[in-house]
């Protein structure tokens, strides 16, 4: 079976096991707890974060405290690509996804970025991430020097993923 054909079959199975995840808004609390103890988080300047999809670990909280307190900066989509937003405190609903995006400037400087907060529907024990399949994170991560840390619920987290030299590694996975 290709890498192709592995991760679509995986992407099946754990999407199955993420639905049935119980208190995902209770357990995703403890994120923001977990990252004020993290001294990359603590020296960070500049955050990149994500809206949260309801299947996946909900970030308000977290980036309500960086937009407060630190440079929060979103992605939004842009046709295949991954554009970076300076979050102004204002959403947009996209229209392909339905998803809330952020209004705002794009900021240019990526360079910039201290951390990365990358959602993903699994990472196992090499830091390695799949994602939903569209690659935006793989293509938009190799272009940043910023540490990226995955997050995601205990049962998303597993030993070995199907993963391919384009896949990017995650530095740390947080699991809630």
């Amino acid at each position: 079976m290709i890498l192709r054909e592995k991760k679509k079959a995986f992407r099946k199975e754990i999407k199955e096991i993420i639905w049935d995840i119980p208190d995902k808004m209770t357990r995703s609390a403890s994120f923001l707890s977990k990252m004020l103890m993290d001294k990359r988080f603590q020296m960070a300047k500049v955050i990149m974060s994500y809206s949260s999809l309801s299947d996946e670990v909900q970030l308000q909280e977290f980036n309500e405290f960086v937009f407060k307190n630190k440079t929060l900066l979103l992605p939004r989509i842009n046709g295949e690509h991954i554009e970076v937003v300076a979050y102004n405190g204002e959403w947009e609903q996209e229209e392909s996804y339905g998803i809330l995006e952020p209004t705002g400037a794009i900021f240019k400087d990526i360079s910039k970025i201290d951390l990365i907060i990358v959602p993903g529907l699994a990472f196992d024990k090499d830091n390695n991430r799949i994602g939903r399949g569209k690659a935006y994170y793989d293509r938009f991560l190799p272009n940043t020097q910023a540490v990226k840390i995955g997050v995601c619920f205990a049962e998303q987290y597993v030993d070995l993923l199907p993963a391919g030299e384009q896949d990017v590694r995650m530095n740390d996975v947080i699991c809630v």
